[in-house]
């Protein structure tokens, strides 16, 4: 029940860094070097006003600048922005 829990929790989390993503590229003409790039607490020039962090504390969610994939590994499982998730083993 509770992995179900962190599982959506990080689904969501790839759903809204993806969407901000999306967004820059469209004002910018490219990706984000950095998730920390798309915030700014005022919410004035940011797209999101805060970092979401991952279930597990001390890790980050990954950022591919060249493709605008953001991913997070959990249990073995690679979750994707891009809505694939991928199993490991």
């Amino acid at each position: 029940q509770r992995q179900m829990c962190i599982r959506d929790s990080i689904q969501a989390d790839l759903s809204t860094l993806g969407s901000a993503v999306e967004v820059h590229y469209a004002k910018h003409g490219n990706y984000p070097a950095a998730i920390s790039d798309l915030v700014d607490a005022t919410g004035k020039d940011g797209f999101l006003k805060s970092e979401p962090k991952p279930p597990i504390d001390g890790e980050a969610y990954s950022l591919n600048a060249s493709t605008g994939e953001v991913t997070y590994v959990f249990k073995g499982t690679t979750y994707s922005s891009f809505g694939k998730n991928t199993k490991k083993g």
